[in-house]
């Protein structure tokens, strides 16, 4: 929270409403999400939305938050007027990493609303931006959430193998590095495959399309998951997740 309180100064900038402060301005307004505060975090969103509209880092962190609140429609409405116009060119000056980052998180929320070709020619908008720039970064950071949206996209063909591959290396051995303690703290720990179903689970993908991405019977899914549920002491999706989440099984 600290992050927050320190940062409630920028809005006296002039330059909050440009790029200057654009890193900044996303890493304070997300700091309270990530740890939980969400209440503060939506504060300062509110509050930036009112103050600085035009500002896509601003842009970037409402569509963050809500598609980990589960509204994608209001995170395409937020990133909506800093995608590209009709002729190609970004309606505003804005920094290569943020304009790829913004492509990226449209991704997101078209696949969560399971239109997924539409996702696809999302995230290849993103990938142009973020290859020749080396911003492989931006795939990582959004964790297991990208996840399943990066595998389809390298079955389904891109003109960017590389960076995808190299991304999603990163994710599985983040994950891996971060799961390894939990046998110690789970009395039963989670096998393979039911840490494999928990990594979907926060991409709101259904029961049927996690299957499809395992190769797995519906069937076998919901048996995994009742297993994920009853060793993680959790009454369902949302729960698993953030216990999951606090046992370090998952970004």
């Amino acid at each position: 929270m600290k992050l927050l309180s320190d940062f409630d100064g920028v809005w006296t900038y002039p330059e909050a409403e440009g790029v200057a402060h654009g890193a900044e301005l996303e890493a304070a307004l997300l700091a309270g999400v990530g740890e939980g505060e969400r209440e503060a975090g939506r504060a300062l969103l509110e509050r930036a939305e009112r103050e600085t509209a035009t500002s896509v880092a601003v842009a970037n962190a409402i569509a963050r938050l809500r598609l980990l609140e589960g509204e994608p429609v209001a995170a395409r409405d937020a990133l909506a007027p800093h995608l590209a116009t009709s002729n190609g060119e970004p309606p505003e000056a804005m920094p290569l990493s943020m304009r790829a980052e913004a492509w990226l998180l449209d991704a997101l929320a078209l696949d969560a609303l399971a239109e997924h070709e539409d996702a696809a020619r999302s995230l290849e908008r993103s990938l142009d931006l973020a290859e020749p720039a080396g911003l492989s970064r931006l795939l990582v950071e959004h964790g297991n959430l990208v996840r399943p949206l990066l595998h389809r996209h390298v079955r389904h063909g891109t003109a960017h193998p590389a960076i995808v591959g190299e991304a999603l290396d990163a994710i599985e051995h983040r994950g891996a590095e971060r799961a390894r303690p939990v046998a110690v703290i789970l009395a039963e720990p989670l096998s393979e495959r039911e840490r494999a179903i928990l990594r979907y689970l926060p991409t709101m993908m259904s029961n049927q399309e996690i299957a499809g991405e395992l190769f797995v019977s519906v069937n076998t899914v919901k048996t995994h998951l009742k297993a994920i549920y009853r060793k993680l002491d959790a009454t369902g999706r949302r729960e698993a997740v953030q216990r999951g989440r606090d046992l370090g099984l998952m970004p």
